[in-house]
């Protein structure tokens, strides 16, 4: 038996993740999704209200899944003259942002169409009994949210690889390129570190493409 290690010294290569594999939807794809969430909303079909108002708070709070589906409808708060979001992240931690006004609009839509009592304890987003256009009384779960993601996608004909991330991806891509900056967006997305951020962008990605077509014969 050796008295010490010999590969001990031996460093082997970090390896650097530059960029996320989450698969992100475009701007245009996205004003087709929900242009078709919009189209059955106005219908007053209860689970396009709620579908439409889970993802808009994705895509425009950068809010987790598990966190979107375990809000309460008194998490909402549409008191004053700006709405504001409650989550409670992944170890306990609870945290306040604020909503953006197209996530207020569907919100409020989905919200007095189900007819929750404001301050109410129960579960904001609520499976639905077989897919009916009724609600359970039961809060979603993470895979409830997935099946629902892929159903409105594939009526808006988008990917089938789009799933509850890519939404969370995209408003974080989306944010940056409008001018954001990368601090900001790492406080509204409630991360620790601005690497972890930064692995949703696909900003690197375009710009690579664009150098790399420079290639003309």
């Amino acid at each position: 038996m050796l008295d010490y290690n010999p590969a001990r010294s031996v460093r082997t290569e970090r390896l650097v993740v530059r960029e996320g594999k989450t698969p992100v939807f475009s701007r245009d794809e996205g004003r087709k999704l929900f242009a078709a969430l919009d189209a059955e909303a106005a219908t007053g079909d209860i689970l396009a209200l709620r579908d439409r108002a889970l993802m808009a708070i994705m895509l425009y709070g950068f809010v987790r899944v598990g966190a979107a589906v375990g809000m309460r409808v008194r998490d909402f708060d549409d008191e004053g003259e700006l709405a504001s979001l409650v989550l409670r992240e992944k170890g306990g931690k609870e945290r306040r942002i604020a909503c953006h006004h197209k996530a207020r609009e569907y919100l409020r839509a989905y919200v007095a169409a189900a007819g929750f009592e404001p301050r109410a304890k129960e579960g904001l987003f609520q499976s639905a009994p077989g897919r009916r256009p009724a609600l359970t009384g039961e809060a979603m779960s993470i895979d409830d949210a997935l099946r629902a993601v892929k159903r409105r996608c594939k009526t808006a004909g988008l990917p089938s690889s789009l799933c509850n991330h890519s939404f969370r991806a995209a408003g974080i891509t989306l944010h940056q390129e409008n001018g954001g900056r990368l601090e900001d967006a790492q406080e509204l997305a409630g991360h620790a570190d601005a690497r972890t951020t930064r692995l949703y962008l696909r900003k690197a990605r375009k710009r690579a493409q664009a150098e790399v077509e420079r290639v003309q014969l």
